[in-house]
């Protein structure tokens, strides 16, 4: 018997993509069909049994609009039992397609994207206001076309009127991973994602200062992109001038294998967001990733965030206005080893709690009742 086939279409997000690709995808493979439309610098083929059609991986805003016309191009008229589509610039050429093709179509609502139109730094000051506001006003149009829609968080509800939805949490995938053992020589802090100022960049340069000025003997590893070239000049002349290019290691995006080879070199994970009003309605999947790891969480004080910290004692908030005082006690708890108790407690939480195995069984089901598949998946 045929498998229902799904095609999957991001035009911003890059190939591979851990919730797009490692999780939901591959996810979905193991029952349907799967076609995933992306960038990617690969070539198109078949990974992990998801066909993928590679786009231009340009950031240029020619290219993201030239790819929003092949997607809309390929929900018109590729053969498929339903649409699963992740960008905001997607939902009106996706409406478009729904009134044409009447073809199922599910939107992944990743952020409040109003919230995010006020921090993006390409968008005009004067035009921040307007466009969140446009971009309400298609999320509440697109309610009345689309079939179902999942959201990353509960909180997100709100946002899909009557419709079918699942709420499909970004929790680390488990299976796979052989978690190394600690290597504990040296002082390791880890920071995961993207290298931001929003997302406390230059906080982590301050504690690594700090922690220099302490002679304290560490090494910290940021691990993801630097999406803008004046963040990049500003971190390595931070760098550069603190002599720090012995402590602090950039190592771009790596999968989460690669970053597993780092995280048993720390004690320590690093979470040092900016108290902004868009993180309290988000879980970053870097502090479950962190628990995995069995790394001592050090988070922002963002009421959700601080809430499963605390709860289940896996690490601690800070003040980052106080550098020094965190610095101390980073070096507190390295040197009486307490990391080790609040490490051993994120690995269990993680485990019974806050993983994606969980999440496929969601995401299996919701897809199933939405195609009508015979293939239903037990919770048991």
């Amino acid at each position: 018997m045929n498998k229902s086939r799904i095609i999957i279409l991001t035009s911003a997000h890059r190939h591979p993509d851990p919730r797009i690709f490692y999780k939901q995808a591959v996810s979905l493979a193991k029952h349907f069909e799967v076609c995933l439309y992306t960038q990617s610098d690969e070539k198109s083929g078949k990974y992990q049994n998801v066909n993928i059609t590679a786009l231009s991986a340009s950031r240029t805003l020619p290219a993201r609009i030239r790819r929003v016309f092949q997607l809309f191009w390929v929900g018109l008229t590729v053969r498929g039992d339903l649409v699963l589509f992740h960008d905001p610039e997607l939902v009106i050429p996706m409406v478009i397609v729904k009134v044409l093709t009447d073809r199922k179509i599910i939107w992944d609502i990743h952020e409040d994207y109003g919230k995010v139109a006020y921090s993006r730094i390409w968008i005009p000051l004067g035009l921040r206001n307007l466009i969140a506001c446009f971009i309400r006003y298609i999320e509440k149009i697109s309610a009345y076309f689309f079939d179902g829609f999942m959201v990353v968080i509960d909180s997100f509800i709100k946002k899909v009127g009557k419709k079918p939805f699942e709420v499909i949490y970004n929790y680390p995938r488990i299976e796979g991973i052989q978690l190394q053992r600690r290597d504990n020589k040296i002082l390791g802090l880890l920071y995961v994602g993207d290298i931001t100022e929003n997302r406390g960049a230059f906080r982590l340069l301050k504690l690594a200062i700090a922690l220099l000025n302490k002679n304290c003997d560490f090494k910290m590893y940021l691990i993801g992109p630097v999406p803008h070239n004046y963040i990049r000049k500003r971190v390595d002349d931070v760098i550069n001038k603190h002599k720090l290019e012995n402590q602090v290691i950039k190592l771009g995006q790596l999968s989460l294998q690669d970053i597993n080879k780092y995280a048993r070199r720390c004690q320590f994970g690093l979470i040092p967001n900016i108290e902004d009003e868009r993180y309290e309605e988000s879980l970053p999947t870097k502090m479950f990733e962190y628990m995995m790891f069995g790394l001592t969480v050090i988070s922002s004080r963002i009421d959700r965030w601080s809430k499963i910290i605390e709860k289940n004692n896996c690490g601690f908030t800070v003040d980052w206005e106080n550098i020094s005082s965190i610095a101390d006690r980073v070096i507190n708890q390295f040197e009486t080893k307490l990391f080790k108790r609040f490490g051993s407690n994120g690995k269990k939480v993680v485990k019974n709690y806050y993983s994606w195995e969980m999440e496929e069984m969601k995401l299996l089901n919701f897809f199933n009742s939405l195609i009508g598949d015979n293939y239903k998946t037990n919770y048991s």
